[in-house]
């Protein structure tokens, strides 16, 4: 694969949903070549006045960003504001809140993860074997 200009997340994917369910509108399962750069300011942004909702129309995203549109594109609710707004295609502007103070309202990769006490996500850590050495 050829390097993305810098300062750019370039990459070839080929695009499938992870439920098992093919969803032509977002997830045409076509490989596609797409560039999208990196922001810290919000989980996601786009080219003119709102978002389509696909990868397509994607132009930048925070950490956070990616793991939204990979889960919640394919129908895997991960964050939702309040516990309720969770697909990012829907609530585009609510996911763009940025911070950690307040998680029922405020997305961040620490608020996704659940690290962060109160935090709506769906994202939730399983007990880690330990072995005894």
């Amino acid at each position: 694969m050829d390097r993305p200009p810098s300062g750019r997340l370039g990459f070839q994917c080929r695009i499938v949903a992870l439920s098992g369910q093919q969803d032509d509108a977002h997830c045409a399962g076509d490989t596609i070549r797409i560039s999208i750069s990196y922001t810290w300011t919000d989980a996601l942004s786009w080219d003119g006045w709102s978002w389509n909702g696909t990868i397509a129309g994607t132009r930048q995203l925070r950490c956070d960003g990616v793991v939204e549109i990979s889960y919640e594109l394919s129908g895997k609710d991960v964050w939702g504001m309040n516990g309720t707004h969770y697909p990012i295609q829907d609530y585009t502007g609510e996911h763009n809140n940025l911070g950690k103070d307040n998680p029922q309202i405020e997305l961040s990769p620490i608020v996704q993860r659940g690290g962060v006490s109160g935090s709506p996500t769906k994202l939730k850590s399983e007990e880690r074997y330990e072995p005894n050495l």
